[in-house]
Formats: structure tokens, sequence, C-alpha cells
């Protein structure tokens, strides 16, 4: 199944506002990874424990998330975290390693469109998840096939 803008939009619009940076975070870690989960890398899904990375998505989010008036910090923060995301955490779970780092575009994708003022939420959440959507198909994960041993003659 592909990667589904939409379906991040709509996740982010029912998270609708947190009460905290921790919440913020976790409601954010909780819709991108639902959203990224539908990936499928040479046929091959996500393992179901890529789910299951919540925790240190949610950790690694938590800075971009402490400050929301500041959106050049908190942009360059969440590009950071989702970055070492894929780095270090996701490769396992699709059982292959991470080919090609994702390019630093995206704090400022999200920095021009805080600055471009956005008529209603679900626009502006649209918008949002279209930018993580472009961002994240750019992440290239490569499969080794297992090895098969062979007797030695």
């Amino acid at each position: 199944m592909p990667l589904i803008p939409t379906q991040l939009a709509s996740s982010l619009e029912r998270n609708g506002n947190a009460s905290s940076a921790k919440e913020g975070a976790q409601k954010f870690a909780q819709a991108y990874l639902n959203y990224a989960s539908t990936a499928v890398a040479n046929g091959i899904p996500a393992a179901p424990t890529f789910l299951q990375l919540e925790s240190v998505l949610t950790n690694l989010l938590l800075p971009s998330f402490v400050t929301p008036g500041l959106p050049l910090v908190s942009a360059q923060a969440m590009e950071a975290a989702l970055i070492t995301f894929w780095i270090t955490a996701a490769p396992q779970t699709f059982a292959g390693a991470l080919t090609a780092i994702p390019p630093p575009t995206l704090a400022a994708q999200l920095i021009a469109q805080a600055i471009v003022p956005t008529s209603n939420k679900k626009s502006a959440t649209l918008k949002l998840a279209t930018i993580f959507d472009i961002w994240t198909r750019t992440v290239l994960i490569t499969f080794t096939p297992p090895i098969t041993p062979s007797p030695l003659i």
C-alpha cells in the first residue's frame, strides 16, 4: 500500500490540540507512524514492530514541541528528529539499510508554510501532510537478500 498524505492529514486533524509538549510529540508520532507504516519498499511492507517505535519517535520529536512559538527552532528540531529516526530506528523494521539520508529540506518547507496564512485548519493540515509526504518519499532503504549458506566442499 502506498503512502497516503490525506491519511496523515486526517490523523493530525483528528488528534487536535495537545495540552503539553509531550502529548503533542506523542500525537504527532502516532499519526506519522500510522501513515509511514503503509509504506512498501521493493514489495516488502514495514514489519509490525515499526508501530512500536512510537516512544522512540516521541522522544526525538519532543524538542520540536517545546518551542511552538519559534517556528524556525521547531522546524529544525522536527527535521533533525525525523532524520535521526529514519537513520537509526526505522531501517531495522524494514529489514534493510538506509541508503540515502533524507535531504535537509523539511525545515525550510515547514517554515514557509508557517509564514503563509491558510484560510482554514483543514487546508493547513493537508498542506503540512503533503510537505511531510513529499519529504518522507525521499527516504531510501535498500534490502540485502539473506545469505544462503552453502556447504564447503
